[in-house]
């Protein structure tokens, strides 16, 4: 949380794979709430990767309402990772620290590589691209078509 310029910015970053539509939202009011700011002040990001878990309101509504089980969707853990933020942001107005510094750093990464898309050369010189996704099981009810 930064302080000091105006109402307080809140910045979060959460190790899951999304925070999407309607969860968005309602965990930026829980923040703002908590901070003493507007939800216009709060960021919250994901870092994406694919084996972390996901959260989606929406989804999660629109599957109940259809009477279809929420697996994956299913918000309860996540209702509660909202309220143990706001708690964390409560306790850390007890210590604020001034911030005098920001660090910036770069390297070259070497041998780590990820991507869904190959690119193959055909025989007439023009490239093609082949989109790799996983075969999801259609035991996986929030995943299947």
């Amino acid at each position: 949380m930064l302080l000091g310029g105006g109402e307080p910015i809140v910045l979060c970053s959460v190790d899951w794979i999304g925070i999407a539509n309607e969860s968005q939202d309602i965990f930026k009011e829980a923040l703002a709430e908590a901070a003493g700011t507007i939800p216009n002040r709060v960021v919250v990001h994901t870092v994406h990767q694919h084996d972390a878990p996901i959260c989606d309101f929406t989804a999660e509504k629109i599957l109940k309402d259809k009477n279809i089980p929420s697996g994956c969707f299913d918000g309860t853990f996540a209702r509660e990772v909202i309220r143990r933020l706001q708690s964390a942001i409560h306790l850390s107005l007890n210590d604020v620290k001034e911030v005098t510094d920001i660090g910036i750093g770069s390297a070259e990464v070497y041998k780590v590589a990820s991507n869904r898309r190959v690119y193959k050369k055909k025989r007439d010189g023009l490239w093609l691209c082949v989109v790799l996704q996983p075969k999801i099981p259609s035991s996986v009810p929030c995943l299947r078509g």
